[in-house]
């Protein structure tokens, strides 16, 4: 499993679902469940390396705009959406969380918030093996303490002044 193999898995899955939230899980843990239980370890540590490029104050106050607040746990959940939206869209908000401005519909604005793929990994390894989750192996990856970049206020124009378009349309 390289980095390019696992964006292919992600675009397949949401290309599979025609972009639905929940059957892209489901085609996703499928994909992994035919794939042997080494590369589905390798998976994951590629997944949780992504996961720890999309830990950043600008992504947060993105998903705060989106879910009209957003707690820790689903802050990490938002993370996890925005790697399955597939590679360009993950590297592009990166660099601009505004780029997210028209990825999902105003009504839909709180599905970023699913929570669920970072598990899906996990869950097909213990299928192919089985074993239980608390025996998936863990990755040597040091999690950051918290997000990279400047923090926010809630209460300040600081969401405004970063993600304008997200603004407008969103919030």
């Amino acid at each position: 499993m390289n980095i390019a193999t696992f964006w292919k898995i992600i675009d397949d899955s949401l290309e599979e679902a025609e972009g639905d939230i929940e059957e892209q899980m489901e085609f996703l843990g499928e994909m992994l469940e035919e794939l042997e239980p080494d590369e589905i370890v390798e998976f994951d540590r590629i997944f949780l390396e992504q996961w720890v490029r999309g830990f950043t104050w600008d992504l947060w106050a993105a998903a705060f705009i989106f879910g009209r607040g957003c707690s820790d746990e689903e802050f990490l959940d938002f993370i996890g959406w925005l790697i399955c939206r597939g590679q360009k869209v993950f590297e592009q908000a990166l660099k601009n969380p505004d780029s997210l401005d028209g990825i999902v519909s105003e009504e839909d604005a709180e599905d970023v918030l699913t929570e669920g793929f970072q598990d899906i990994a996990a869950q097909a390894w213990v299928y192919r093996t089985g074993k239980t989750v608390e025996d998936f192996p863990q990755h040597a990856i040091e999690l950051p303490q918290g997000p990279a970049g400047q923090p926010w206020k809630e209460d300040s124009e600081d969401l405004k002044l970063r993600c304008p378009k997200l603004f407008r349309r969103y919030w």
